[in-house]
Formats: structure tokens, C-alpha cells, sequence
């Protein structure tokens, strides 16, 4: 190594011997070190204006052959200004940088910033020391650290062909001028810090105000983060991937100036959501920063992953940071950020990221807020709507089910509703049914309860949710029927139950091609409870009516007995008009066992009842239709006349008489226990 004269600022002994300047020469050199600190003290944004006076200064003042300026920076060497070359010889200098700092070089001799080097007898390590140009006759070397606060920010190189001609005075001035070149970096740092300071906060107004203008839309303000960031970070490109625990894979959701080659990685379904997958995944499940200097000295590209292929081979992505969004203790997110040189980045650029990944969140949950909160409106709105056409339709329950379904159309998206209900025969039967596939519906009722898929919500108490039945092979058959060929794509279908006091009554059921999630089940758990609350209402309105009628019509029957004491004909055609109010049918009769022992025809109502009882005379109750009842003193259901029991002849003679089925109804009239007579309905 030459021999190096290591000087501290404040003695010299073993430096170049002083020669006095002539009054000229120091006039000239304060007015030039003059100038140049009027412009370090103003400076702003432009170091390289100041840097240029300063290497032409100490090259002209000093006489040395070259002069450079040059910047340490993370372990490596960046060329700033340099005098003293020819066009090609400078521009081949300017291309061996940047270069990292050499094991012995100069540049590590001045780690520590407080040395001058003064070497007087240049050897050949010295002359192949990588910061001096090749191309020039070099006997003597001086190099001044520029320090600023307590780091080593770079130096200024000085080259003699002639050592003799380093004077003193010149390593006084270069230091003097080291002391301006660290005064304009500060200020130019300074004025930078404060642009970015001032950058940063108007970026985080912006966001802010994205924020605030879209409640409903998180888009616009993932969009403004990932631009924001690539900007303010200077890189590469930005991007925001979404997911959180359980899902299968994380998507992009925002990105900027994002290659489309590394797009399609998360469209092929390259990034799974697993713990040591891919970065993105490790720093959203472990909900931890991860800043990589290097990504070409991962284990992924080590190991030839083929999305490390891509994005570094193929687009010279080096430096990357990935930071993750955190939502209630949960990853949710991830920003991502990369250049294509290893510079790794800064503390204050981390927690800038960090800062724009937690204002994304906040603009996540401001949206689900929303949404949430609006979908509560939607289905309070619903559900008042509902409420109210229960109120007014009390007797009829079609336009309640026509409201369900509109609500079910508006929260659920459904095209399909079904009511069904149970009957004493635990049969399924549907009452009402809203969409495209009536036919195909109606057919498949009346169906055991046990056998159809409302059974099972029935049996559990619970929705019962068939997924994608088209192309889920588990799923019920009788559902595939009925989609198959008809359903363009795939079908789910929900079925909720439907019970009052403990008694299932039926169920509720809606379609569509998606299927429901756990917030859409429950919002139709309510409407089937709504659509209970219509049935019975609908149930005790008519039992109400039925039983006031009832109650009418005996109060009506009683009041013709009590005027008509001699003559029963007038009351046995009120209960016949009576019967007919009450009880949907066709013809009545009424017959009455008179002292003689013999059937009378009391009254008849219905053209049927007139040909059969035509020429009526009273016979023996044992030939009559009434005879089976009168003996036994119960009532007595024929539904269907032609295959009457034997003891029902008579019965079957009249439907062969009318060339017709029909089904029959009798009711013994009885008085103390005993047959009087006979109510006949067909």
C-alpha cells in the first residue's frame, strides 16, 4: 500500500510542506470559495450546480490533472461531477459506476470521515484503485471526505501527475470546499425532505378525501393508494393483493403500472394463500412487514419458481417491500412495491406504506359499513313492507308472498319462491309458487314431507342450503330433475321452515344460480317467519269468520223455529241455505224418520238432488241413502259413490242413475241420543 499521509483538520505535520501564496492567489480563491458558499447556503433543490463550481475550483486553483466528486451510498460508489478527461475517456469513467466500495480501496479508508488522504508516491495499488480513471499519468492523490452529521456522504478525488505541485494550501482549500459540498447537501436534503413531507401529506389528504367521496366504493381509493405509493417510493410498480385467512387464494385489487405478464400470475391462480408460498402470502398471514433487498437471492428464485422467473429474470425486479393490511388483528391485504435495483427502502418510506395500507383498510371497512348499513335499511324497508301488506291482507296471503318475493328479488337476487305447506297427511303441498318453472314446480306436489328437500329444513329446524346442484354430484336427484335442461349454468336452493308453536307447518323456498351465504340464509329465515306470521293471520281470520257465520247462521235457524212452531218446512230449507253458505256443495237434502217409521224428504236443494228425490215417496230407512247413518247415529264421508261399500247401495244406484261420480256426506240429525233424520251433501 502507499504510503498514505493521514492528516486530522487541525494538524498537518506530515503533510506537503506550506508555500506562501501570493495576495492575488488568496484573493482569487476566497472570492471563489466565496461564490460557492453564497450558493450552498441557497440552495434548494439543485446540488449539481454547485457540485460542478466546486470540482472546477479545486481542479483550477490546485492544478491537479483530474478531480471527481463522487457519493457513497449503500456500500456502493456513484459518480457525481468529474474534470479532466477527453469526451471518450470520460464517458468510459462515468460507466464503471456505480460500483461497490473495494476491500482497501480509498474509499474505505475514509469509513470513518474524520482523515484527509495525502499520498505523495503513488504505487500500483493505488493507481488501480477503482475511483482513479485508468487512462491518466497519476503521481500524487488527494482525497477529502465530505461529512455530513456523522456519516462519510462521499469525497472529492484530486489526481497529480506531479507531486510536487500539491501544496498545503490546496488540501486546505479542498477541505474548505468539502465543508460547502456537505452545506448544499444538507440544505438540498433538507429542501427535500420538506417536498417530501409535503408530497406525503397531500397524499395522505387526497386518500382521505377519496375516503370521504367513496362510502359505497373502495376502488377509487385502492386505486389513488397504489399510485400514490409507486410515486412517492419511487419504484418499479405498486400493487394491492386482497385475501385473509381461509381463503384459497389472494386476488389483485389494485394495481400501477403493474407489467401485464405479472397480472395474469394472480389470474392463472398462482398466488394460493398459504404460509411459505409466495411473500405476499407470509406477510398477510403472518400480518408482519417484509422488506427484501435482493429477490434474486430468495429461496424462491434460488429454487426456480417460476413467478420469480417472470418478475425477475424477465422484468429486473430487485428491491421489493411488502406490507400488510391489517384489519381487526387479521391480515386482509397486501401492498406491494418493487424496483428494479437493489435499493432497499427507507425506514420513513416503511412507514409511509405502512400508513397508506391502514387508510386502505379504512376504506375496506367504510365500505362494508356501508354496505352493511344500507343492506339493514334494504331489509328493514323489506320487512315494514311485508308487515304492512300482512296488515291489510289479512284474508288473502297471495300479495303478502308477492312482497316476500320482491324482497327476496332485491336482498337475495331471486327469480324463485316457493310456499309450501303441510297437510294432516304429512304431505308437502304448494300453495303458492312466483317464477319461470310453474309447470315443472307444480307437478312434483303433493309430496311426502320426508321425501323432498324442504323436508330436511323441516327436520332440522334449520335452512337448508343445496349448492351448485347441477354439478355437485351429492346433490338431492329430485332437485337435478327438475334444473336439468332448464337452468342455463348452475342452480343453489335454499329452503327455510316454517313453524307455529312447535308445529311445523311448511316451508318457504327460493332459487338462483349462485349460491347464499350466511347473512343471505338468515335474511330468508326471516322472511319465512314473516311469511308464518301471514298464514296465520290468514288462518284465524278465516276461523273467526267461519265461526261468526256458524254462529250467524245458527242464530237464524233458531229464530225460523221459533216462528214456524206448527210447520217444520221453513226451517229445514234455512239450514239447507245455511249448509249451502257454509259448506261448498252441490245438492242437500234433508230427510226426517217420521212416527210411521217410514223416511220423509224434508227439503231439497241442487239439480241433482231434485231428479233423484223426483216422485220421492217416504219408504222404509232401511231402502233409503240414509239408512247406514240413521243406524249408527255418526257421520258418514263417501268419497267416491261408485265404489261405496256394499252397505251403500243405494248410493251407488244414484250415481249410476246420474251417469256420474260424486262424493257424498250425511249427518244423522239426533234428538235424545237418537237418528231423527238425515243431512245429506253431494
Amino acid at each position: 500500500m502507499a504510503k498514505a499521509k493521514k492528516t486530522s483538520r487541525l494538524a498537518r505535520a506530515d503533510s506537503p510542506e506550506p508555500e506562501q501564496l501570493s495576495p492575488e492567489d488568496v484573493g482569487a480563491r476566497f472570492a471563489a470559495v466565496t461564490a460557492i458558499s453564497h450558493l450552498a447556503q441557497n440552495a434548494t433543490d439543485d446540488a449539481e450546480t454547485v457540485f460542478r463550481d466546486i470540482v472546477r475550483t479545486a481542479r483550477e486553483f490546485s492544478g491537479a490533472r483530474f478531480c471527481s466528486l463522487l457519493q457513497y451510498e449503500d456500500g456502493r460508489i456513484v459518480h457525481r461531477v468529474s474534470r479532466g478527461l477527453a469526451a471518450a475517456a470520460l464517458k468510459n469513467y462515468r460507466e464503471t459506476f456505480p460500483m461497490p466500495v473495494a476491500k482497501k480501496s480509498l474509499a474505505e479508508q475514509l469509513a470513518d470521515g474524520s482523515t484527509t488522504l495525502v499520498i505523495d508516491r503513488v504505487t500500483v495499488r493505488v493507481r488501480r484503485d477503482p475511483v482513479l480513471p485508468r487512462d491518466v499519468p497519476i503521481d500524487g492523490v488527494l482525497v477529502v471526505p465530505i461529512v455530513t452529521g456523522a456519516t462519510v456522504w462521499g469525497a472529492i478525488h484530486l489526481a497529480w501527475s506531479d507531486p510536487a505541485r500539491m501544496r498545503a494550501a490546496d488540501v486546505a482549500l479542498v477541505e474548505n470546499l468539502a465543508v460547502q459540498a456537505a452545506i448544499v447537501i444538507d440544505k438540498v436534503a433538507s429542501h427535500r425532505d420538506l417536498e417530501i413531507l409535503k408530497a406525503r401529506e397531500a397524499a395522505s389528504e387526497d386518500i382521505l378525501e377519496a375516503i370521504n367521496k367513496n362510502h359505497a366504493d373502495e376502488q377509487p381509493v385502492l386505486d389513488l393508494i397504489v399510485k400514490l405509493a409507486r410515486d412517492l417510493c419511487g419504484a418499479y410498480f405498486a400493487g394491492l393483493a386482497m385475501g385473509t385467512k381461509g381463503d384459497s387464494h389472494t386476488r389483485l385489487a389494485a394495481h400501477h403500472k403493474l407489467p401485464a405478464e405479472i397480472r395474469r400470475l394472480w389470474s392463472d391462480g398462482k398466488y394460493p394463500l398459504e404460509r411459505g408460498t409466495s411473500l405476499v402470502a407470509d406477510a398477510i398471514l403472518e400480518c408482519k412487514v417484509r422488506s427484501v433487498e435482493d429477490m434474486a437471492e430468495t429461496a424462491f428464485h434460488r429454487r426456480g419458481d417460476e413467478r420469480f422467473d417472470i418478475i425477475v429474470n424477465k422484468h429486473g425486479v430487485r428491491s421489493n417491500l411488502f406490507v400488510p393490511l391489517i384489519s381487526d388483528g387479521v391480515g386482509i391485504g397486501c401492498l406491494m412495491l418493487a424496483r428494479r435495483e437493489v435499493h432497499p427502502y427507507t425506514p420513513d418510506q416503511v412507514a409511509l406504506i405502512e400508513s397508506f395500507a391502514n387508510k386502505a383498510v379504512i376504506a375496506i371497512n367504510n365500505r362494508r359499513l356501508f354496505q352493511e348499513t344500507r343492506e339493514a335499511l334494504d331489509q328493514q324497508k323489506a320487512s315494514a313492507d311485508i308487515l304492512s301488506v300482512i296488515s291489510r291482507s289479512v284474508e288473502d296471503t297471495q300479495p303478502v308472498f308477492e312482497k316476500i318475493l320482491d324482497g327476496c328479488k332485491a336482498l337475495l337476487h331471486s327469480d324463485h319462491l316457493a310456499v309450501m305447506l303441510v297437510d294432516e297427511d304429512d304431505l308437502l303441498h304448494l300453495n303458492a309458487y312466483v317464477g319461470p318453472m310453474l309447470d315443472v314446480i307444480s307437478g312434483a306436489f303433493p309430496a311426502p314431507v320426508k321425501k323432498t328437500p324442504a323436508g330436511l329444513s323441516i327436520r332440522t329446524s334449520k335452512v337448508a342450503h343445496f349448492k351448485n346442484i347441477v354439478s355437485d354430484p351429492k346433490a338431492p336427484r329430485g332437485l337435478k330433475r327438475l334444473v336439468e335442461g332448464r337452468i342455463e349454468g348452475d342452480f343453489s336452493a335454499a329452503y327455510a321452515p316454517m313453524f307455529w308453536e312447535g308445529k311445523a307447518i311448511g316451508a318457504l323456498g327460493i332459487g338462483r344460480s349462485d349460491p347464499f351465504d350466511d347473512k343471505e340464509l338468515s335474511i330468508f329465515q326471516g322472511f319465512a317467519d314473516q311469511a308464518v306470521i301471514a298464514i296465520e293471520n290468514s288462518r284465524m281470520f278465516r276461523e273467526t269468520r267461519e265461526a261468526l257465520e256458524q254462529q250467524t247462521a245458527t242464530a237464524e235457524v233458531l229464530e225460523v223455529i221459533s216462528n214456524s212452531v206448527e210447520d217444520a218446512k221453513p226451517v229445514y230449507e234455512k239450514i239447507l241455505d245455511s249448509c249451502q253458505h257454509l259448506i261448498p256443495c252441490d245438492d242437500l237434502c234433508v230427510f226426517t224418520i217420521e212416527a210411521d217409521n217410514l223416511a220423509h224428504l224434508g227439503a231439497v236443494r241442487g239439480s241433482s238432488g231434485t231428479v233423484i228425490t223426483e216422485n220421492y215417496q217416504p219408504m222404509p230407512v232401511e231402502k233409503t241413502v240414509v239408512h247406514s247413518v240413521v243406524k249408527s247415529g255418526e257421520v258418514e264421508h263417501l268419497p267416491n259413490a261408485r265404489e261405496a261399500p256394499p252397505e251403500h247401495a243405494v248410493v251407488q244406484r244414484m250415481a249410476e242413475k246420474l251417469q256420474t261420480n260424486f262424493g257424498c256426506l250425511m249427518t244423522p240429525i239426533l234428538w235424545k241420543g237418537q237418528a231423527v233424520g238425515c243431512l245429506l251433501y253431494t
